[in-house]
């Protein structure tokens, strides 16, 4: 019966995530329609150019909201492979390379001994990469730094950044922007025993993704 109950659970938690999920996209797409019509009318061509970029821009945060809730409605058994700290940071080194203001994020130094990690690596480091882009569209002028330490059973990756916009969804109101990819987040980390965890205060926001370490 418990088993039922929390699979009825997990059931809604899902349909509320798709329903927040296709609310999101459906706005990104209507501003992808809306740039569209306007970019034939921009009189010059910077303007044009700058459109282009925006559509570009709009297309693929659509393209990587959905990315992310692939794995979620995947079926069938799967086995989490194991994957090295430092695997994870090239990989994010590599996939920020060329965002806006990615000299503002400062990866502190790594403990000595971190385990490995249990998890699925393509999307650990889809996870990753919105969490990070996040915390600097959060903080344009302001640094984000990224620390990793030991917790437990777990690694936790934990950055910090100088926005302060992030909080709690209100009940019945369907999450967007950076509340949402937390949640998607979070979603997707737990399906290995990991979890994400997100505070503001007046310092700043602090999104910690915490992933199961493998073991020895």
């Amino acid at each position: 019966m418990a088993t039922r109950s929390r699979a009825a659970a997990g059931s809604r938690s899902r349909s509320a995530l798709v329903t927040a999920v296709a609310h999101e996209v459906g706005n990104l797409l209507a501003a992808v329609r809306l740039s569209a019509h306007l970019l034939p009318h921009a009189p010059e061509a910077r303007e044009r150019a700058r459109g282009a970029r925006q559509i570009e821009q709009l297309a693929a945060q659509a393209g990587e909201i959905l990315a992310q809730l692939r794995p979620l409605l995947a079926t069938g058994r799967r086995s989490p492979g194991t994957i090295a700290v430092t695997e994870v940071l090239e990989g994010l080194r590599r996939g920020l390379a060329d965002e806006p203001g990615v000299e503002r994020l400062q990866l502190k130094p790594l403990p000595r001994g971190l385990p490995d990690l249990r998890a699925d690596a393509d999307a650990l480091l889809r996870v990753l990469l919105t969490l990070a882009r996040g915390a600097l569209e959060a903080s344009p002028e302001g640094a984000v730094t990224l620390g990793v330490r030991r917790a437990g059973r777990a690694v936790s990756f934990e950055l910090a950044d100088s926005g302060r916009e992030f909080g709690a969804t209100p009940r019945g109101a369907v999450p967007g922007g950076r509340a949402l990819a937390v949640r998607l987040a979070d979603a997707v980390l737990r399906r290995d025993g990991g979890r994400v965890e997100a505070r503001s205060g007046r310092s700043g926001t602090r999104v910690c993704a915490a992933v199961r370490a493998a073991a020895r």
